[in-house]
C-alpha cells in the first residue's frame, strides 16, 4: 500500500514537472522569435513592469486605448499584447470616463478617441505609441499601420 502511494506521488509530481517544462516552452515560443531564453525572459518582465502610470483606474484607462489601437497596428518585433475591438460603444464609454477624469493626458486621449469614433485610424502607430510609452512600453512598438486602416 505504502509502496503505491509512494509511486503514484512520485508520478503526480513527474506530470506537474513535465507540465510546467511544456507550459514554459509554449508561453516562451509565443512571446519572442529568438531562442534566447534569458532575453525572453527579460522582455516579458519589461512589459509587466507599468512604471509610467501608478493610479489602478488610469492604467486601465490607458490599457484600453492601447489594446484598441492594437487592432490597427503592425508591431516592429511582431509583439501584440492584448485587443479590444474599437466599437463605438467602446469608445463612448471610454471618452465618458477620460471626461470625468483628470487625467494628465485628458486632452490626447479625447482627441484620439473622438478620431477613432469618427472612424479616423490614420494616425494610430503614433497614438499607440504614446499610450504604449506612458504604459512603460519596451516591446510591441507599433511600426505601421495594418493593411487597410484608414
Amino acid at each position: 500500500m505504502k509502496k503505491n502511494s509512494k509511486l503514484l506521488i512520485g508520478l503526480f509530481i513527474g506530470i506537474m514537472v513535465l507540465s510546467g517544462v511544456i507550459g514554459f516552452a509554449a508561453i516562451n515560443k509565443g512571446f519572442s522569435k529568438d531562442s534566447n531564453t534569458s532575453e525572453n525572459i527579460d522582455k516579458i518582465t519589461k512589459v509587466f513592469k507599468k512604471d509610467e502610470i501608478k493610479d489602478k483606474k488610469t492604467l486601465e484607462a490607458y490599457q484600453k486605448v492601447h489594446e484598441m489601437a492594437n487592432t490597427k497596428i503592425i508591431a516592429e518585433d511582431g509583439l501584440i499584447w492584448g485587443e479590444i475591438e474599437p466599437t463605438t460603444e467602446k469608445i463612448d464609454l471610454l471618452i465618458k470616463e477620460v471626461c470625468s477624469s483628470n487625467y494628465e493626458d485628458k486632452d490626447k486621449l479625447l482627441q484620439i478617441l473622438n478620431r477613432w469614433k469618427s472612424g479616423d485610424f490614420s494616425n494610430c502607430v503614433e497614438e499607440h505609441n504614446f499610450v504604449w510609452k506612458k504604459l512603460g512600453g519596451e516591446v510591441g512598438k507599433a511600426s505601421k499601420l495594418r493593411e487597410g486602416v484608414k
